[in-house]
């Protein structure tokens, strides 16, 4: 009897894990539609070009901010799984993460001109690449959050605060209906939804 009792949890849980994850995976969908959908309409092809050099960058920074250290967290993460551990960990991580991460910041911004030239095709757009470099050490504590929930099996909530960060980080292009853009305009946008993701992670290590 007991033993039926464990097995029908396990079922209940693992249904509510694959109906959360796919509700989820719709929000991610739809919001990541939307977004091509706006940029195509509101800015064209070259919007959308920008946007994906954009995202190049962001890749390139949060993986040289990490360092692999969020890989080494889910080993690290198997050996104590205690509520104590894991807020120790996210704070030491969370550390080392902004410390290294504004280094690799310093870095972007000294050669600002050239990825800006290199990857958003001009110049002008070198404040953009500063503004990203100050905030890559945010945007990367959301991955090193993942990391921690997916070291700890915490899948529940690890797919609901990537249904939340998937709507933060869409919700600043729903300006462009009421304010006139451009492409820098669109471009800062990308940026703030990216630090709203981040600073909710950090909210949420904090908490």
């Amino acid at each position: 009897m007991n033993n039926f009792l464990l097995y029908k949890n396990k079922v209940l849980t693992f249904s509510k894990l694959i109906g959360l994850s796919s509700i989820g995976t719709t929000v991610q969908l739809l919001t990541s539609l939307i977004t091509g959908k706006i940029i195509a309409v509101f800015f064209g092809s070259a919007g959308l070009v920008m946007v994906g050099q954009l995202s190049n960058m962001i890749t390139i920074g949060t993986n040289l901010t990490s360092l692999g250290s969020r890989f080494g967290f889910v080993k690290i993460a198997s050996r104590d799984s205690s509520k104590i551990f894991r807020k120790e960990m996210y704070s030491v991580l969370s550390f080392y993460l902004l410390l290294v991460g504004y280094f690799f910041s310093i870095i972007f911004i000294i050669f600002s001109k050239f990825l800006s030239s290199y990857y958003l095709l001009d110049e002008k757009y070198m404040s953009i690449v500063f503004l990203l470099a100050l905030t890559l050490p945010l945007v990367n504590l959301f991955t090193l959050l993942n990391s921690v929930l997916n070291g700890f099996q915490n899948f529940t909530k690890q797919v609901k605060i990537n249904i939340v960060a998937s709507i933060l980080k869409f919700s600043p292009l729903l300006l462009v209906f009421f304010i006139e853009t451009d492409t820098y305009l669109l471009l800062l946008l990308i940026i703030i939804g990216n630090v709203f993701v981040g600073s909710y992670a950090l909210i949420y290590g904090i908490v």
